[in-house]
């Protein structure tokens, strides 16, 4: 009777993780007019030929909002989102004028498709163990032994093959960033800088940026 219970619940566990997998497979790809639409702002500024403010030898965009805009771009599989909302809520008590914006961080193209490759390897090697189909005599050859035991303890191979092929998955879209930009310009970067800042830095970079801002605007 314990046997079939445990049996019972893996198969739940196992069903979970497979329905949580094609969800995920099922997301649309994030929106690109937000990149577009910067980049043609962009480029009418210069056709214009309105000179842009410069900070610490970058090329700044002048603010196309009513108030400023703080953008923070995040690993959101890293757990980065509570992060953010903490800072969020702490900057607009002292800035209450302040658009702060936030979102994924997006990994490389190749690294997404990678990821999306093995999520389905990962999918269709538990739909093989589970449904118990030999493919080695089809291709002429011998069955391993590996495999012969994985289809005999199906359950507990499929668990370690969905947790061992979801390492990899999993590290190709952690980026581990966290990007924060004032009005279009990079003021931080977790990726160079390799930590996060704390609230009184971001704080402090908030309140500089204002400023400068201000002054030449």
């Amino acid at each position: 009777m314990a046997d079939n219970v445990r049996i019972l619940a893996y198969g739940l566990l196992l069903n979970l993780f497979f329905f949580l997998t094609v969800l995920d497979l099922m997301r649309s790809p994030p929106s690109t007019a937000a990149a577009t639409d910067e980049a043609e702002e962009q480029a009418a500024i210069l056709e214009k030929g309105i000179p842009q403010p410069k900070l610490m030898n970058m090329e700044m965009p002048l603010p196309t909002t009513a108030g400023p805009v703080l953008k923070i771009l995040f690993c959101s599989s890293c757990g980065y989102r509570k992060t953010f909302d903490q800072f969020r809520t702490a900057l607009l008590e002292r800035h209450a004028d302040l658009l702060i914006e936030g979102g994924n961080f997006e990994p490389a193209l190749w690294r997404t498709q990678l990821a999306k490759a093995m999520s389905y390897l990962k999918i269709a090697v538990v739909a093989l163990l589970i449904s118990g189909f030999n493919p080695f005599p089809a291709l002429g050859m011998d069955t391993p032994q590996a495999y012969s035991w994985a289809v005999a303890n199906k359950i507990y191979a499929g668990l370690m093959a969905w947790f061992l092929l979801g390492i990899p998955e999993n590290s190709l879209i952690s980026t581990g960033a966290f990007e924060v930009f004032y009005n279009g310009v990079p003021v931080w970067s977790k990726l160079e800088s390799g930590r996060m800042p704390d609230f009184q830095e971001l704080l402090s970079i908030v309140g500089q940026h204002r400023e400068y801002f201000k002054t030449e605007l």
